[in-house]
């Protein structure tokens, strides 16, 4: 009984107390705290290999994040990484989230904020096509000649593409081949050109063309 009298007595007191020592130890945890916001470069991860990302692609985000002063005084945008995990990822427009956890940061450092929160993510499908190539000639043999046969190496070459581009594709031509005032043949390895478009792979860079040149016949 005496335990228990001495427990209450002045109790408002002590009720008092205990909450001003949890006050100071808040107090004393976040004091010297602070937040500070980061553009961060988004990455996206494990892009399926017959997908692309098209359109508008969010390349940074806003990251806030919170520790003591002296941590972030010497926290620099490229120790923070974001990304965004495509695994299974299907052609089409989707929403992603980012939280917290789609952001790495150092040791001692907490994200309180991400903006955007949600971003969307257009994926179109990728087509393999065989395509003929076609050699490109300019110029004219010297005179009384005349290209007798024309041949390429391999004929045709494998490219890989959005699909909607690579339909669009019916034949590639080589780098120019000069074959001015030439009297015998000629044979060249040269570049397949793509001529700017979008091709994402191509299995050949290079062909061989074998250009036959004789006399014309009077």
């Amino acid at each position: 009984m005496r335990f228990k009298s001495l427990l209450l007595r002045n109790s408002g007191l002590k009720i008092a107390s205990l909450i001003f020592a949890i006050i100071l130890w808040f107090f004393v945890i976040s004091r010297g705290k602070s937040e500070v916001n980061f553009e961060v470069p988004l990455e996206f991860k494990n892009i399926p290999s017959t997908i692309e990302l098209t359109g508008d692609i969010v390349k940074s985000i806003d990251v806030r994040v919170q520790g003591q002063e002296g941590v972030l005084r010497n926290l620099r945008s490229h120790q923070i990484n974001a990304y965004v995990d495509l695994t299974g990822a299907k052609a089409g427009e989707s929403t992603y989230y980012i939280t917290q956890s789609n952001i790495n940061v150092p040791m001692n450092v907490k994200v309180s904020k991400v903006s955007p929160s949600t971003i969307k993510v257009r994926l179109e499908k990728l087509l393999k096509k065989d395509i003929e190539v076609e050699a490109h000639i300019i110029g004219k043999p010297a005179p009384g000649f005349k290209i007798q046969g024309l041949e390429v190496t391999p004929s045709t070459v494998r490219i890989e593409g959005l699909k909607k581009e690579i339909n669009s594709i019916k034949t590639l031509k080589t780098e120019p081949i000069d074959i001015s005032g030439a009297k015998e043949g000629i044979s060249q390895v040269v570049k397949v050109n793509t001529a700017g478009r979008n091709i994402r792979s191509l299995n050949k860079e290079e062909v061989k063309v074998n250009i036959k040149i004789s006399k014309e016949r009077r």
